[in-house]
């Protein structure tokens, strides 16, 4: 059965941005969108970004397959939506078993309140019911 499903992540302060497991996929999914806002951007001098990226366990978080074409640029407007552009085809499949995982870049210094939303289609089997 295929189902739409929304996933939402949020780091409060500059310190939980850091590469992290998300969300490991309990069936295959597509990413169909992602969307960010944040209350306070980033105020480094370099470059400050997220890349979401799907990670096979075993897997070091920034050596999996980018799901966006491009990274999310943190330091933009603050409180307005920005749609991230995604990767063509396969890449933003997710199957079973893999994770989706946060890849930041640049020193996170200000970033405050940073909210992401990915909209997914389940294109698997459902998960079985153990009865536990």
């Amino acid at each position: 059965m295929r189902r739409i499903e929304r996933k939402a992540f949020h780091f409060a302060a500059a310190a939980d941005c850091v590469d992290t497991w998300l969300w490991r996929a309990d069936a295959d999914y597509e990413v169909l969108s992602v969307h960010k806002n944040q209350t306070v951007i980033g105020s480094d001098g370099g470059a400050v970004t997220l890349m979401l990226e799907k990670v096979p366990s075993g897997t070091a978080i920034g050596s999996g397959t980018d799901i966006l074409s491009a990274t999310m640029n943190l330091k933009s407007t603050a409180d307005a939506e920005v749609a991230g552009s995604l990767a063509a085809g396969a890449s933003r499949r997710i199957p079973k078993g893999q994770w989706l995982c946060a890849d930041f870049t640049g020193t996170q210094t200000g970033v405050a309140g940073l909210g992401v939303t990915v909209v997914l289609i389940r294109t698997g089997d459902e998960p079985r019911n153990s009865g536990f």
